[in-house]
């Protein structure tokens, strides 16, 4: 709803002190402003980051789905609860920790990160710093898992 539309609606409301009919209007007026929620470009969107042989920027996803920039990371925000670029990185971050790979026990870092498009090993450690409080060689040689649990813990 824009307030050109509200500033507009306000005389007619008004125009009549019958409430029923006000009650009537409103509601009409209301209903001609709502817009259903779709949710489709913000799941393409998702898709997109998620695509693990790609590293999309946010402004090439937001071309790519037909919304601004601005408007990617309002809903973001909104819906995800965080912006479209710390998603970017949790989703690259959990791709890298998958199960197959620490259960394996990979050693080789560097290959790692470059495999889950990190830029670099210096990013790569970075980036598990920040989201575990530890380097990476140290977060895989402490990950263990709880029965047949298929996510990762690692105890204090």
């Amino acid at each position: 709803m824009t307030d050109r539309n509200w500033i507009d609606f306000v005389p007619e409301i008004f125009s009549t002190e019958d409430l029923d009919k006000q009650l009537h209007l409103l509601e009409d007026f209301l209903l001609s402003q709502f817009r259903e929620l779709n949710l489709e470009k913000l799941q393409q969107s998702v898709d997109l980051f998620m695509d693990k042989t790609t590293d999309y920027r946010v402004a090439e996803v937001a071309k790519i789905i037909g919304v601004t920039e601005r408007t990617l990371r309002r809903s973001y925000k909104k819906y995800i609860g965080c912006s479209p670029h710390m998603f970017k990185r949790i989703v690259r971050f959990r791709n890298a920790i998958d199960v197959s790979l620490i259960k394996q026990k990979r050693q080789n870092i560097t290959q790692l990160g470059h495999e889950y498009l990190f830029y670099d090993s210096s990013h790569f450690a970075r980036e598990y710093k920040l989201f575990t409080g530890r380097n990476p060689k140290t977060f895989f040689n402490e990950v263990s898992f709880l029965g047949n649990s298929i996510y990762p813990y690692i105890f204090f």
